[in-house]
């Protein structure tokens, strides 16, 4: 009866354990709550070298269901940019943001800073020509999904796409947009 007894005590505590180890490793805690503007000004103020609270202050106001509020999420980018100025997303959530004000110049400088601090990045690069179609830039866009082109080919079909729904002309496409490279020219 003890054994049995011992024996049950180390399934439930292995399955107790197994659990817990497994929705930490997914990132999940029971105790987790919703970030909130308090508590991440708190987490702001006890470690004010980590960009990271500003980070999320700002998508919480660029996203903020209730209540969107552009101005102070371009000030915690701005915060976040300050503490770790060589972070792509934090360029790009910029960027983004004046597109959204219609400030096409800041989105600019912005863009321009994530593509500097990460020249490689197809993320930088997508959502640079991205935000660059959308205003109807087309030559400024060409060379960012022309990189993708050249240096993320499995991705070619999602630009290609793209670039059918903006421009309905595949001469251009194929004189400006392909990379002069047979492998690119065959897709």
């Amino acid at each position: 009866m003890k054994r049995l007894f011992c024996l049950l005590l180390i399934i439930i505590g292995s399955i107790f354990v197994g659990f817990h180890i497994i929705r930490l490793w997914r990132g999940m805690a029971l105790s987790q709550k919703a970030y909130t503007r308090e508590s991440l000004l708190e987490a702001a103020s006890i470690e004010p070298s980590n960009p990271d609270p500003y980070q999320k202050l700002g998508v919480l106001h660029q996203y903020n269901l209730l209540q969107v509020d552009l101005n102070e999420s371009v000030r915690y980018f701005q915060k976040a940019i300050d503490k770790n100025p060589l972070e792509q997303e934090y360029w790009l959530h910029l960027a983004k943001i004046y597109q959204r004000m219609e400030n096409a110049a800041a989105s600019d400088r912005a863009l321009e800073n994530a593509i500097f601090v990460f020249p490689t990045s197809y993320r930088g690069r997508w959502i640079a020509g991205n935000l660059l179609l959308q205003r109807g830039e087309i030559e400024r866009a060409l060379p960012h999904f022309s990189y993708i082109l050249n240096h993320y080919p499995n991705q070619s079909s999602l630009v290609y796409e793209v670039w059918g729904r903006s421009i309905d002309n595949p001469d251009f496409i194929l004189e400006k947009l392909v990379p002069h490279n047979p492998s690119a020219v065959n897709q």
